[in-house]
């Protein structure tokens, strides 16, 4: 499509947002998108989100300005699966990226010998690379005319050879740092460059922060800022034991709080540089975590109460992610849709904001969310995930389904399934499928079905195991 194409499909497309909204903004040319990607970060780490714990102004005034989705999920409970689902609008299923890349292969497994690493199941395999057919949220971008830009995390698979530049970006910043909180700024002064030599015409800018992964690094005097509030607060009993081991249920941890604090300001720095160069009235932006909060494991820095569990985990703790999305021509700024969507819902609807074409071969398990936003409405379906993997937060392989508020949840090692009314127990407390029974049975059957179209991969028993 040529950059004409594309700024009549978005003046069609601005008039359609007119009809639907009653009022609105348009420019001559189609609006910019910055995406901004944190790492690791919970559902309840923003303030907006429910934390009195951390701190986070900036993110919350533009929640102020977007809708905020309060029953967002990643496509997976680890980071490069849910990356594979933002840049191809498909489930990881779909490509065999179901593991984060540089996990442990089933022929690694295999050979294990120490006994508490010896599994039950050895994990499925899985792809480490986004597979170069995929055409990428980038490359949809590109093809139109945008300049694109990726700074931080990638993650997709190795550079140069499976990098940025290989999958639809003509810039890439790697900007690694020992402290993630520290590589945020160098991160975002790298896009603040990107936009202001790119603010003539239209750019897709990637600000992927490494942070808040682990280690939990930042400054000094913000470190001591919250460990004067944790003093203040006297919050009882942050941890506790879990099935899983241990599991912090309260937010207390002074140096995460200070790295959420840095990754808010480092966020506040590129949306004081679009209203600086007037683009902030013209552009797109998203705000999004790959996975859930590290709350099991790893230091469990953060708690994702009141849900369960934690990233590397197919309960509520480990998917559902804070999301937030703002547009020229937004009539109702601050709008919250609890209704669930996914990532991969991202690619359509950020075309359709455009006023791009839609490739529903691609982007084939994401929907254009803004029909559906502009009635306040999200359509029936649906939502899976498969993660036949050993996670590092202690997660055993698992494969679940949400359909409408059922959730049910399917363990390889046993081949039991747990089921949840998210509706009425957000938790995850109350397994209904020993009284479920018919329900649960559906439920893990329509799981089943969708696993055999997309082809899953399956863990398979460990003959080195020892139940002893």
């Amino acid at each position: 499509m040529t950059r004409l194409q594309a700024r009549r499909n978005y003046l069609f497309f601005c008039a359609l947002l007119l009809v639907i909204a009653q009022e609105g903004f348009c420019q001559d040319r189609p609006p910019n998108v910055v995406f901004f990607l944190v790492d690791d970060m919970g559902w309840k780490d923003l303030h907006c989100y429910g934390s009195s714990f951390y701190d986070t102004p900036h993110i919350d005034a533009l929640a102020a300005q977007s809708v905020r989705f309060t029953s967002a999920y990643a496509s997976a409970p680890v980071c490069s699966p849910a990356r594979s689902g933002i840049m191809t609008g498909k489930y990881p299923v779909a490509m065999q990226t179901t593991d984060w890349f540089g996990a442990v292969q089933p022929e690694d497994a295999a050979k294990e010998t120490r006994k508490e690493k010896i599994t039950r199941l050895l994990p499925a395999s899985y792809r480490n690379y986004l597979p170069q057919q995929e055409v990428t949220l980038a490359e949809a971008f590109k093809k139109a005319g945008y300049a694109t830009f990726l700074a931080g995390k990638w993650h997709l698979g190795s550079v140069p050879q499976n990098g940025p530049l290989t999958q639809g970006f003509d810039h890439y910043f790697e900007g690694k740092a020992k402290s993630p909180s520290k590589g945020s700024f160098g991160i975002v002064a790298e896009a603040n460059r990107f936009i202001e030599q790119n603010r003539a015409h239209p750019f897709l800018a990637f600000v992927s922060f490494y942070a808040v992964h682990i280690p939990v690094l930042a400054g000094e005097k913000n470190i001591a800022r919250y460990t004067a509030k944790k003093d203040r607060l006297k919050l009882l009993r942050p941890v506790v034991a879990s099935p899983w081991g241990r599991e912090r249920v309260k937010q207390d941890h002074e140096r995460y709080a200070a790295m959420v604090f840095e990754t808010d300001s480092a966020v506040g720095l590129v949306l004081s540089k679009l209203k600086e160069l007037q683009l902030d009235r013209n552009t797109i932006v998203v705000f999004l975590s790959d996975n859930g909060g590290l709350s099991t494991a790893e230091g469990m820095p953060t708690a994702n109460r009141p849900l369960r569990g934690g990233k590397g985990w197919l309960y509520e703790g480990g998917i559902r992610v804070p999301l937030l999305l703002k547009w020229p021509a937004m009539t109702q700024p601050g709008t919250v849709v609890d209704a669930p969507v996914v990532n991969t819902d991202l690619y359509p609807t950020l075309l359709a904001l455009a006023g791009l074409p839609q490739n529903h071969t691609q982007h084939k398990d994401g929907v254009n969310l803004l029909p559906r936003l502009a009635k306040k409405e999200v359509p029936e379906r649906s939502l899976y995930w498969h993660y036949p993997h050993y996670g590092n937060q202690k997660g055993s392989p698992a494969s679940a389904i949400r359909s409408g508020n059922w959730k049910l949840i399917y363990w390889y090692e046993d081949q039991h399934c747990e089921l949840y009314n998210l509706k009425e127990d957000q938790s995850e407390a109350h397994d209904l499928a020993p009284v479920k029974k018919a329900l649960t049975k559906k439920l893990k059957a329509d799981l089943q079905a969708w696993l055999k179209k997309e082809g899953a991969i399956y863990p398979v028993v460990n003959p080195a195991y020892n139940p002893m």
